[in-house]
């Protein structure tokens, strides 16, 4: 699944998802702030962040079925 601010810097290509006790999602994935690397997200940091106009990180609903990290290096010359 990806995450992705639709106003600036913020991609996560999320790979994989634990529930935790409280309820809450730990995420695990590909992530670029400034920089590409692997970590860990809960999903409620996702969610709380605040961007200008109302908005906040969206979930990429046009991913298609069972992506691959590698389908999108084509997209990120960092990589």
């Amino acid at each position: 699944m990806k995450y992705f601010n639709p106003i600036g810097a913020g991609t996560w290509l999320i790979t994989e998802g634990e529930k935790q006790e409280d309820g809450t999602w730990l995420l695990y994935g590909f992530c670029h702030i400034t920089d590409w690397e692997w970590g860990y997200v809960s999903l409620k940091e996702l969610e709380d962040i605040k961007l200008p106009w109302g908005m906040g990180i969206e979930r990429d609903l046009f991913m298609g079925t069972n992506p691959k990290i590698g389908d999108y290096a084509q997209y990120y010359e960092e990589w």
